[in-house]
């Protein structure tokens, strides 16, 4: 507890954010396009998997699927998959 709130930023943490809100900001919405279209991109394609469900998140680039429409199948390796651990195994 005592490192968490006695320590601070680094001098050159806080000198780069100051540069990332102050500098050039023109490039945000061409990378959160090309982001949002990756993020559609894999949402789309773990949907199409048999078992898997993902949700589409609204505000981040990553991805939470569900795995738990596996439960219960047989891998092609003809284990039967009864938990999280074993789908990704």
């Amino acid at each position: 507890i005592q490192s968490q709130s006695t320590s601070n930023p680094s001098s050159i943490a806080q000198w780069a954010s100051v540069e990332a809100l102050n500098g050039p900001q023109d490039f945000i919405a061409a990378n959160n396009k090309v982001f949002k279209e990756r993020r559609d991109l894999v949402v789309s394609m773990l949907n199409q998997a048999s078992g898997i469900e993902c949700p589409r998140p609204e505000g981040a680039f990553y991805v939470y699927p569900s795995c738990a429409g596996t439960i219960g199948k047989t891998a092609p390796s003809g284990k039967v998959i009864d938990n999280d651990e074993a789908f990704v195994t």
